[in-house]
């Protein structure tokens, strides 16, 4: 991956698609009625906890999934747990339904996107979580940083 400043320019020249279409997301059912009244949106989350594209402390997110599958063994840490072996008990989730209009998107299942960017499915794919405990430069964090200090700034990644 490019160095975070590299990445501005560089965000700035790449392709700005739209997307429009259901996407899904799960959330934990406690945390979605911890406020009240519920908020199905709620985007909060990952900049207080942190996740794959969202620094500790960083801006508020709303992560969804292009399949309900996804977004419910995403929710329910199956993929964790499978690859761990560890077996994680889940927690009641509730999957719905996002109606998607977005028009600044930065598509990074482009192989010509990845490359501009300098980086790979496989870093983008890679151990965050432990990155993060390991005290290390986190490549995901450091082009959601960049996307968000560009005017893309209110963009999808």
């Amino acid at each position: 991956m490019h160095l975070k400043t590299q990445l501005e320019r560089i965000l700035l020249r790449l392709p700005d698609p739209s997307l429009r279409g259901y996407f899904y997301r799960s959330v934990d059912h406690s945390a979605l009625y911890s406020i009240d009244p519920p908020d199905a949106l709620y985007s909060l989350g990952p900049g207080r906890s942190g996740q794959r594209f969202t620094p500790n402390g960083g801006p508020p997110a709303l992560y969804v999934a292009d399949k309900a599958a996804t977004a419910f063994a995403e929710g329910t840490h199956a993929i964790t747990s499978s690859l761990t072996g560890t077996i994680v008990p889940p927690a009641p989730v509730v999957v719905y339904a996002v109606d998607v209009n977005l028009n600044h998107v930065l598509e990074l299942t482009d192989n010509d996107v990845l490359k501009a960017l300098g980086t790979t499915r496989a870093e983008l794919q890679g151990p965050w979580a432990d990155q993060v405990d390991a005290g290390a430069d986190v490549p995901t964090h450091t082009l959601a940083e960049a996307v968000y200090n560009t005017d893309r700034s209110s963009h999808a990644l």
